[in-house]
């Protein structure tokens, strides 16, 4: 019991985001628990604790892995390149001193902490240990330490990462898309990167999005002119699903370059339908000052998205109409906005009136508007307690998930439902950050989709455990169709994300999974007595 207070203190105390709990982690990482100091050092990693130098270099020295990882992680924002020491043995696939493994969560870590760090002289170990096993889809753990190595070659920022950049363009897939981002920071401003990489090749929908991030990141007239060209391909009537979900990554692509006709391109698209869409046409959308009703697209964007269920499409047209709070035209949008049917538009349109001056306006915007009717209810509650499980078939293996049908009854009443329709089935974990989490479920590919509709969070009890499934959000009542699956305990996810289920079986082929690999069918079942029995 008293293990359990320590656990919950730490957590209570990095939540806090006071920093006068640094020293009182410090003295209770001295602890020879290594559960009390993986969560001291993921607590100090969370309060930024540049300071907390010499515990998180302690604690690289431990034996366990999971106090390794965090402490390699928290290494990573001490901001003293000289770190980098310490760190390099840490990414080889065998400790050099004592030959013995490193897991992958302590690889990854590492090197995005060396990312951090921005040592140059980090940049030959780093290739090194790409080299150091196939970087094959036969071979996940490899595949996922090299799309996180690229992200670090890229932080650096130093030209000697471009060697080891180049042959991971040429690898198709997660490590492709990764590793063309990364090459794009190291050529910004510079027309080589054109020599280096072939963006012919980059063709199915999470590629074409990261050569147009790319694009943005190079600049220049070359990229502008490329980014140009993908916008066009997507407005033909033969555009592939891969072109026009592109259009947000160039759109947002050509306002960070900074293009003369920028708002020439994006007024179109702020009359889009597509929510996903409109929201990078807002963000770029600057009109210039002399401009007759700027706020006119944006009123008539939110209009447009007003009988829909996209939350942050409403939102982004809402809060955008920010500079001109005084115009009468925004006023009556913002206070036809306060009947919206989702809470959150209600919410963000009450606070820009107030913003205003306005004065007669409800102190509190209501309950959200839900399909879910009392019979629904009584027909949850009864079922509550049923032992229910929903096998997730991979092409990794299957995940086994015993679902939390006491603790958040409307969200596995939607998963189960989502299930039944065969809604997940071809998608894929989009999503994979080693040690951290796979994320699935979403049918546009970019983690920006959803079944149509949100639904209210139920935060619980329940931490965050190795294992653990959550609902993805984006915000508060965000959910739909993305969960997560935690590939580590993470107590800081606790008590702000829905959690749902536990995996019961099959957590190697969670943990073996890549970015893209698909579920192929998900399997509801009832009543399941080995619940008890089996765990992992």
């Amino acid at each position: 019991m008293e293990q359990t207070y320590l656990r919950l203190a730490i957590t209570a105390l990095t939540r806090l985001r006071d920093p006068s709990a640094v020293p009182a982690l410090e003295k209770l990482a001295e602890s020879p628990d290594p559960e009390i100091q993986w969560r001291c050092a993921n607590g100090l990693y969370g309060l930024r604790a540049r300071k907390a130098r010499s515990t998180f270099l302690r604690l690289l020295r431990s034996y366990n892995p999971d106090v390794r990882a965090h402490a390699a992680r928290g290494a990573g924002i001490c901001e003293a390149p000289d770190l980098a020491d310490a760190l390099i043995p840490l990414i080889s696939l065998h400790d050099p001193d004592s030959g013995k493994p490193n897991s992958l969560g302590v690889r990854a870590s590492a090197v995005e902490a060396l990312g951090n760090l921005r040592n140059p002289g980090a940049i030959p170990a780093i290739r090194k240990a790409l080299q150091e096993a196939p970087i094959v889809r036969a071979n996940p753990e490899q595949v996922n330490f090299a799309v996180q190595a690229a992200a670090a070659l890229g932080n650096i920022g130093a030209p000697e990462g471009k060697d080891a950049l180049v042959p991971l363009t040429r690898i198709q897939g997660p490590v492709a898309v990764s590793a063309v981002i990364a090459l794009a920071k190291l050529s910004r401003g510079n027309a080589t990167f054109f020599d280096l990489v072939r963006l012919e090749d980059f063709t199915t929908e999470a590629a074409r999005r990261a050569a147009a991030q790319a694009l943005g990141e190079v600049g220049g007239p070359e990229a502008v002119r490329r980014l140009k060209l993908m916008l066009i391909q997507a407005a033909s009537e033969r555009a592939t699903a891969a072109e026009i979900r592109a259009v947000p990554a160039a759109v947002e692509a050509l306002a960070r370059i900074g293009v003369e006709d920028l708002q020439t391109i994006v007024e179109p698209y702020l009359a889009s339908h597509d929510g996903v869409i409109l929201r990078a046409a807002i963000k770029a959308y600057k009109p210039p000052p002399r401009r007759k009703a700027p706020w006119k697209p944006l009123v008539e964007a939110y209009q447009r998205m007003a009988p829909g269920w996209d939350l942050e499409a409403k939102v982004s047209a809402l809060s955008a109409l920010q500079p001109w709070l005084s115009e009468q035209d925004v006023q009556a949008v913002l206070r036809s906005a306060l009947g919206d049917r989702q809470r959150n538009a209600r919410v963000a349109a009450l606070s820009l009136l107030r913003k205003a001056g306005a004065t007669d306006v409800p102190d509190d915007p209501g309950p959200s508007e839900s399909a879910t009717t009392d019979i629904t209810y009584s027909i949850l509650a009864v079922s509550r307690q049923n032992r229910t499980v929903a096998t997730l078939e991979t092409e990794r293996g299957n995940i086994e998930i015993e679902l939390y049908r006491e603790d958040a009854p409307l969200t596995t009443a939607n998963f189960i439902s989502l299930a039944r329709g065969d809604f997940f089935n071809g998608l894929s974990f989009m999503r994979v950050v080693p040690y951290y989490v796979i994320q699935g479920g979403d049918p546009r590919n970019d983690m920006e989709g959803g079944p149509g509709y949100t639904i209210r969070c139920e935060i619980n009890m329940r931490a965050y455990e190795k294992g653990s499934v959550g609902m993805a959000l984006s915000g508060k009542d965000t959910g739909g169709s993305q969960f997560f699956i935690t590939l580590s305990a993470q107590p800081r996810l606790d008590g702000g994300f829905t959690c749902f289920g536990r995996v019961i079986s099959g957590m190697q082929a969670a943990q073996s999974m890549t970015a893209g690999d698909k579920i192929l069918k998900v399997r509801i079942e009832e009543d399941h007595t080995l619940f008890d029995y089996r765990r992992y």
